[in-house]
């Protein structure tokens, strides 16, 4: 009988709040969502996601999450991911950003696809000296130089050369 009560509980709490996704499909063992009240649940095909949850996906186990605008996040085994309105809008602008097309890029793999060099339109390195003539590589330039000014030691103060430590 508790364990009804507190299923209902969770589905009452899980409406107050604004639900942002649903479990598109689950993988291996158990996924639990940790609701802003604390109660756990685990989740299934079709679950809803609502704002504040963290999930924690157990090993041996895989969730896609379906969002409202139509995106996917896929969590795989140890992953926990909370679910509030600004990592929801994170994670819409990283997948824009990621579908947003950089037209230098294409220009570039479209040069190389040509077969030409694409060298000549880059800039140049800050390898070199300032006049643009390299050296022959075997130079170091004004480099730290040690040298011996003494003679050998044995140290000796306070040490018996003949003591012989006792056995373990």
């Amino acid at each position: 009988m508790n364990e009804q009560t507190s299923q209902a509980s969770t589905v009452e709490s899980g409406q107050d709040q604004q639900i942002l996704g649903f479990v598109a499909s689950t993988e291996g063992a158990t996924v639990v969502v940790v609701s802003p009240d604390g109660t756990l649940r685990e989740l299934k095909m079709g679950d809803p996601i609502h704002e504040g949850d963290i999930l924690q996906v157990t090993d041996g186990s895989h969730i896609s999450i379906s969002f409202a605008d139509g995106s996917v996040r896929e969590l795989n085994s140890g992953d926990s991911f909370v679910v509030g309105l600004d990592s929801y809008q994170q994670l819409a602008a990283i997948e824009s950003a990621e579908e947003e097309e950089n037209p230098e890029f294409q220009d570039l793999l479209a040069t190389l696809a040509a077969g030409e060099d694409i060298a000549e339109d880059q800039e140049a390195t800050a390898a070199g000296a300032e006049d643009g003539t390299s050296g022959t590589g075997d130079e170091i330039g004004q480099g730290l130089q040690f040298s011996l000014l003494g003679g050998e030691v044995t140290p000796t103060a306070g040490i018996d050369p003949d003591y012989v430590p006792p056995p373990l």
